[in-house]
C-alpha cells in the first residue's frame, strides 16, 4: 500500500462517517413518525412506535381548533402549489418586462435606477416586515394569499438577473 491508497481510504471513511451523521435528522424523522407526543419527549430510540396510522389520520384529517374546518396535508400542499406557481409566473413576467426596458432602451436615469435596483438587492427583506404587516393589516388583506403574492411579483435579484444574461 502506498502513501496515496492510505489518504484515500482515511477520507473515504471519513465521508462515509459524515453521510451517516448526515442521515440521522431523517432517520429520526421517519421513527419520530410512528411514534406518539409522549414517547417523542421520552428520547429518541431507534425502536419505532405503534402511533403510525394514528399520526396518518391526524397528518390527513386534521381539524382546526380556531374555526372548525377541516385542513389536512392537502390543504397544504394546494395551497403551497398555488402560491408558488403564481410567483413564478408573476415574477418571471414583470421582471423580464422590466429588464428588457433597461436592456432595449436608452432613457435618461437608466443608470440611476439600475443602481438602486442594486443597493434593494443589498437591502435584507426582514427590515420591511413589520410596516409591510401593517400595509396588510390596513388593507384587511391579512388572511388571503396577496400578502404572499405580491411582494414577489417584481423581485430585484430577478430584473438583475434577466438584464445580464
Amino acid at each position: 500500500m502506498n502513501k496515496t491508497n492510505i489518504i484515500k481510504g482515511i477520507l473515504y471513511a471519513l465521508l462515509t462517517l459524515l453521510a451517516i451523521i448526515c442521515l440521522i435528522p431523517f432517520t429520526m424523522m421517519l421513527v419520530n413518525a410512528t411514534r406518539s407526543n409522549t414517547e417523542i419527549v421520552k428520547g429518541f430510540t431507534l425502536i419505532p412506535g405503534k402511533s403510525l396510522m394514528e399520526n396518518y389520520r391526524n397528518m390527513m384529517y386534521h381539524m382546526s381548533v380556531t374555526d372548525g374546518r377541516f385542513s389536512g396535508i392537502w390543504l397544504g400542499f394546494k395551497n403551497s402549489f398555488f402560491i408558488a406557481a403564481s410567483v413564478t409566473v408573476l415574477s418571471g413576467y414583470f421582471s423580464a418586462l422590466t429588464a428588457y426596458g433597461f436592456f432595449a432602451y436608452d432613457f435618461k436615469g437608466k443608470k440611476f435606477l439600475f443602481i438602486l435596483i442594486l443597493i434593494m438587492m443589498m437591502i435584507p427583506s426582514q427590515l420591511g416586515l413589520l410596516g409591510f404587516y401593517e400595509l396588510n393589516k390596513a388593507l384587511k388583506t391579512l388572511d388571503s394569499y396577496i400578502p404572499l403574492i405580491v411582494p414577489s411579483i417584481a423581485t430585484p435579484f430577478t430584473v438583475f438577473l434577466c438584464v445580464n444574461t
